[in-house]
């Protein structure tokens, strides 16, 4: 599935989250991918695309798009930030 490209990046950022949400973490990928091609300063998808693969159980992978993140963001409180399955944050 492709994100359209005249959807704006805060929309494809709340579906990418509902996604995650009801846990179909491959589609909410797809959005939040969207995302960094499109920004790809974008520090909060990078960090949800590392959330993404830590759930998937691909934590080495999931490491580079957490250090990108931090990269991007330093002073973001991540830890703060975080999105579980059915979560209301």
């Amino acid at each position: 599935a492709q994100a359209s490209p005249t959807v704006p990046v805060d929309i494809l950022d709340t579906l990418g989250t509902l996604h995650m949400r009801m846990n179909q973490l491959d589609k909410a990928r797809t959005y939040f991918d969207a995302i960094i091609q499109r920004d790809p300063d974008n520090a909060t998808a990078y960090f949800r695309v590392g959330q993404i693969l830590e759930r998937q159980s691909r934590a080495d992978r999931a490491e580079q798009f957490f250090a990108r993140a931090r990269e991007i963001s330093p002073t973001e409180n991540w830890e703060a930030r975080k999105v579980e399955a059915g979560s209301a944050n």
